[in-house]
């Protein structure tokens, strides 16, 4: 039987698996493109690159995508991981626009999970909750620490504006691993960090590249 006495005790504390995005630099597997009244002949090439990288090009027609043509702003992918298998997981933008039940509707499946993260009714959104303000790095060294997985970016404003609103702020950085930085992007008319900043594989794909717009060239 169990005996009147505690023998041995322990204590141990689990942490959901963190959603990890995922950088430029790693090969593609699908490319997600909206097609608008306008935008016939970029489509289509967009489509032909994808054939050629030889990964699948799912475009998102007019009825479904009700004139919003900002997939990026609407939702990033990611995934989770454990020991024995490794699961993506798109995240669906608060923004909510035309394309908002896209990432719900023909992306959650299966084998493909979803999060987002509800504005409550008294928290105004902002555009830069628009995931074109969220990119990751490829695995880099900063100051004799590692960091395998990349670290997130995100496009800051000062405090009197309207920054990333503070839920998904708190979620991206209680994934922990991919420790993320705040750029200053007010300089731009959006704000959003991918509008300044990419990462891309180098030629000789042991290393990367970093691409950065001049902000004088803008100005």
């Amino acid at each position: 039987g169990v005996p009147e006495t505690s023998i041995f005790t322990d204590t141990l504390v689990f942490r959901v698996a963190p959603w990890i995005m995922t950088p430029n630099t790693l090969q593609p597997v699908s490319v997600y493109i909206c097609s608008v009244d306008y935008n016939k002949d970029f489509v289509e090439h967009i489509r032909k690159l994808a054939t050629k990288a030889g990964c699948k090009c799912i475009i998102c027609p007019k009825e479904k995508n009700r004139g919003d043509k900002w997939i990026q702003d609407e939702m990033e992918f990611g995934y989770i991981q454990a020991p024995h298998k490794t699961f993506p997981v798109v995240f669906d933008s608060p923004r909510d626009r035309g394309l908002k039940d896209f990432p719900f509707k023909e992306v959650l499946g299966p084998d493909f999970g979803y999060v987002k993260r509800e504005l409550s009714s008294k928290e105004l959104g902002s555009s830069l909750d628009g995931f074109g303000n969220l990119e990751v790095s490829p695995p880099v060294n900063v100051k004799f620490k590692e960091y395998p997985l990349g670290r997130i970016l995100i496009g800051a404003t000062l405090p009197r504006y309207s920054p990333m609103s503070k839920l998904v702020k708190d979620f991206l950085y209680g994934q922990v691993v991919q420790s993320p930085i705040e750029l200053y992007s007010d300089w731009l008319y959006v704000g959003h960090v991918d509008e300044f900043l990419s990462f891309v594989p180098a030629p000789d794909q042991k290393v990367w590249i970093h691409t950065l717009l001049s902000n004088l060239k803008e100005l």
